[in-house]
C-alpha cells in the first residue's frame, strides 16, 4: 500500500496526552517540510553564466542592465524599498545590484566589477588583476596599475600624470613637452625641440640646448659651459678658465690677463710676463 506520509501516534486510553503528542509530531513534521522548501529555494542550482567579453565593461548602462528572457529578477530583504534589486543575467554573464538611491554595481564572469554613482558622472572599474579604471563625467580619467602602483591620470585638456609609488610624477603636455619631479626636490622640464632645464633643490640649474651642449648655473654664482669642444667655467669675479678637447688650458683674469698651458701642463703663454 503506498505510503501516504500520515503517521498516527498511539494514544493512552482515558487521557489527552495522546492527542497532544500527535499534533506537536504532526508541527514538526509541517516544520521539515517548511525547511526543505526554503533550503531548496535558496540553495537549488544556478544557471552557469558564460564569459564576459572585454567589451562589455564599457557598454552603456543601458544595454548591460537590460531586462530579458535570460534575466532573473532578485530583489532583496523581503521586498523593502532600501533593499537593492539584483538582476542576473546568464547570457551576458553579468550580475547588477541596483541601489534605490540609484547606486549601481555589475559583476562580471571574468572577475571585473563596475560602480556607477548615484548621479551617474563616476564610474569605477575594478579589474581581476588588481587595476583599477576611474571616468568622470568632466572627462577625468585615472588608471591604477596595481603591479607598480602607477597612476597614469588623464585630464580634460589632455594633459597626462605619471605618479610613480617613489614619489616621480611626470606631466606631459598636449604640445610634446614634458616635466618630471623626482622625489628630492628635483624639476627637469623637456621642452618640443629637445631642449632641457633642470633645476635642482639647492640653487642648482642646468640648460640643454637641442645639440646637447650645457650650461650649468651654481648656488655660489659661478657658471660653466660644456660643449663637444670645451668646457668653460665663469666665476663671478670674471675670471674665466677653460678646458679645451685638445688638452689645453687657457685661464682669463678680469684684468685681462691671459695664461695657456699645453696639454702637458706646460705654460705656453703668459700675457703679463
Amino acid at each position: 500500500t503506498p505510503d501516504s506520509g500520515i503517521r498516527s501516534v498511539q494514544a493512552s486510553s482515558g487521557s489527552s496526552s495522546g492527542l497532544e503528542s500527535e499534533e506537536e509530531y504532526l508541527d514538526n513534521e509541517l516544520r521539515k517540510s517548511i525547511s526543505s522548501t526554503v533550503y531548496a529555494a535558496l540553495c537549488g542550482d544556478t544557471p552557469r553564466m558564460s564569459y564576459s567579453p572585454a567589451e562589455s565593461l564599457d557598454s552603456s548602462v543601458t544595454l548591460v542592465s537590460a531586462f530579458g528572457a535570460n534575466s532573473t529578477t532578485i530583489t532583496g530583504g523581503g521586498g523593502r524599498s532600501e533593499a537593492p534589486q539584483v538582476v542576473n543575467n546568464s547570457e551576458r554573464g553579468t550580475r547588477e545590484k541596483r541601489y534605490p538611491d540609484g547606486r549601481l554595481e555589475i559583476w562580471y564572469s571574468n572577475g571585473n566589477r563596475k560602480e556607477v554613482s548615484a548621479d551617474g558622472k563616476t564610474v569605477k572599474v575594478f579589474y581581476y588583476n588588481g587595476d583599477l579604471k576611474e571616468s568622470h563625467s568632466s572627462g577625468l580619467v585615472k588608471y591604477l596599475y596595481s603591479q607598480t602602483q602607477t597612476w597614469h591620470i588623464t585630464h580634460p585638456d589632455s594633459r597626462e600624470v605619471l605618479q610613480f609609488s617613489n614619489g616621480q610624477e611626470e606631466v606631459r603636455y598636449p604640445d610634446g613637452s614634458m616635466e618630471i619631479s623626482f622625489p628630492d626636490g628635483s624639476v627637469k622640464k623637456i621642452l618640443v625641440d629637445g631642449s632641457e632645464d633642470i633645476r635642482f633643490p639647492d640653487g642648482t640649474r642646468v640648460e640643454v640646448n637641442p645639440e646637447g651642449d650645457r650650461v650649468l648655473h651654481l648656488p655660489n654664482g659661478q657658471r660653466e659651459e660644456h660643449t663637444k669642444d670645451m668646457k668653460k667655467r665663469v666665476y663671478p669675479d670674471g675670471t674665466v678658465k677653460i678646458l679645451y678637447g685638445d688638452g689645453r688650458q687657457e685661464t682669463r683674469y678680469s684684468n685681462g690677463r691671459i695664461r695657456i698651458k699645453d696639454a702637458e701642463g706646460k705654460l705656453i703663454k703668459d700675457t703679463h710676463s
